[in-house]
């Protein structure tokens, strides 16, 4: 599959939904073996073409969310040659928020780097802290009655299955793993640099 062959029929502009394969391959991640959803290859275009329509520099802060966006923020980063600091945050949907955006940046234009947009929980305590701001996402999951939020982007919407991977050097990774998991340990699949799905879900 090539960037090319899925925007056949729309064009460079349009927001891309990968469906996942009917007949997926397996592969190999660190050791376990999981569904492959979008390459390496591919999702590297695809945050190439993203990050060619976005500025950073009229931001007056550029965050990236712990829970997984600091491999997409520094991806995104290398590849517009931004070079600002780039600070961590770290939001979490069960409202549990050690680190929260500093208040003196409430009235101002920031950027914030998140892994995945699923429920708009964590996107909705980020703008409580920040109501400017605009919120990057590198997956959008299309749940049903799924409503993006205003002020974001992203670089490509996936389906509703539990994803892993999608970060260069990502020390969080969207891989949605727990302590219980029976299958998976507990950190896997942050090496991924493309977007794989469990083969247990």
């Amino acid at each position: 599959m090539s960037l090319r062959s899925i925007l056949v029929g729309g064009s460079e502009s349009d927001i891309l939904h990968v469906r996942f394969p009917e007949t997926p391959k397996i592969i190999t991640v660190e050791g376990y073996g999981a569904f492959e959803y979008i390459q390496p290859k591919l999702l590297d275009e695809m945050v190439e073409q993203f990050s060619a329509r976005i500025n950073l520099n009229r931001f007056k802060k550029v965050f990236y969310n712990l829970r997984g966006g600091e491999g997409f923020a520094y991806w995104v980063a290398q590849k517009t040659g931004y070079g600002g600091l780039l600070e961590p945050i770290e939001y979490h949907p069960d409202n549990h928020c050690p680190t929260r955006i500093d208040e003196k940046y409430k009235n101002d234009e920031v950027a914030v780097f998140e892994d995945v947009l699923d429920t708009s929980r964590t996107t909705e305590l980020i703008r409580a802290d920040a109501s400017k701001s605009t919120i990057f996402y590198l997956t959008v999951k299309m749940i049903p009655g799924q409503i993006i939020p205003p002020n974001t982007d992203h670089v490509v919407k996936v389906d509703n299955v539990w994803i892993f991977g999608g970060g260069k050097e990502d020390k969080q990774g969207m891989n949605g793993d727990t302590e219980n998991d029976k299958v998976y340990p507990v950190g896997w699949g942050r090496s991924y640099e493309g977007i794989g799905v469990r083969i247990s879900d």
